[in-house]
């Protein structure tokens, strides 16, 4: 977590909240990311012009420069206005600042806990928010772009990729989905449900899927992936969107987490198997 659908969710609330504003101040607390303090102050007076998704990452566009973070476990990118009275960054100087939304209070006594970095903009600030510090930033001269081979989720030529590069694969469609050097985007969730969608068992070698299952499958990525952005994701504990409201894609789920519990269509019990250290939840009956 998160995965694609989450990302782009934060990306589009993000997009919203911040295209056009001019940073007024950037300000790093974590330790690990103080080597991009030459790169972030370059930043400094200088306008958001795009936020948007990079496979699992989210990229910031400031004038020609890049930013690229990865929220990994535990990270947010909340975006919280000024107040009416004070700038928020007047405020956070002082100490006094609260965060809305229940995320983290700025307190003299524990003073800007699990908050990496700010950016402060006229009429607001985003924070990074990383509890468990796993989430990465990165700073580009020009846009990145995805590995060589790769593709994402949700693009349009997926389909044919499938077709013409990974018909030889003899790895198992569920570790398969999840290879993000392949598709990139998919996580352990979405792949479980995707596979229940298509019929598919999890244990099935991907080179042994038909071309009608393969067309399935690029099917339900899609339609699963699109259906979790309109819920604002999934969120089972940390995710938040960028104004701190949680998902409701989880509501929406057929078999991931359910084990033991009644298949939405056939009644059987769900099941649990490992599969590369990661839980995968399947029916036996409707994926034979």
């Amino acid at each position: 977590m998160p995965e694609l659908p989450e990302v782009e969710t934060v990306c589009r609330g993000l997009q919203k909240d911040l295209k056009s504003r001019v940073i007024n101040k950037i300000i790093i607390y974590d330790p690990k990311l103080k080597s991009l303090n030459h790169h972030l102050s370059s930043l400094e007076n200088k306008k958001i012009s795009l936020v948007t998704r990079l496979g699992k990452q989210v990229l910031i566009k400031v004038d020609n420069l890049y930013l690229l973070i990865h929220l990994r476990m535990t990270g947010r990118l909340i975006f919280v206005k000024n107040s009416k009275q004070h700038s928020l960054i007047d405020e956070i100087q002082k100490g006094e600042a609260y965060l809305e939304h229940k995320v983290i209070r700025l307190t003299q006594d524990n003073k800007y806990k699990h908050v990496r970095f700010l950016i402060n903009c006229k009429g607001g600030t985003l924070y990074f928010f990383d509890p468990r510090r796993f989430g990465t930033v990165e700073y580009f001269d020009k846009k990145p772009e995805l590995a060589i081979n790769s593709i994402d989720a949700l693009d349009e030529n997926l389909n044919s990729y499938l077709h013409q590069n990974t018909s030889k694969i003899k790895q198992n469609v569920k570790s398969f989905l999840l290879n993000q050097a392949r598709i990139v985007g998919i996580g352990n969730i979405y792949a479980s449900e995707i596979l229940f969608l298509a019929k598919i068992h999890p244990e099935r070698a991907w080179s042994s899927l038909s071309k009608n299952e393969t067309n399935l499958v690029c099917r339900y990525i899609k339609q699963v992936l699109t259906k979790a952005i309109e819920k604002g994701g999934t969120t089972f504990s940390d995710f938040q969107s960028s104004n701190g409201e949680t998902g409701q894609y989880q509501n929406e789920l057929y078999v991931y987490s359910r084990e033991g519990e009644k298949c939405r269509k056939c009644e059987s019990l769900i099941l649990k198997i490992t599969q590369g250290s990661r839980s995968t939840f399947y029916c036996e009956k409707c994926q034979k």
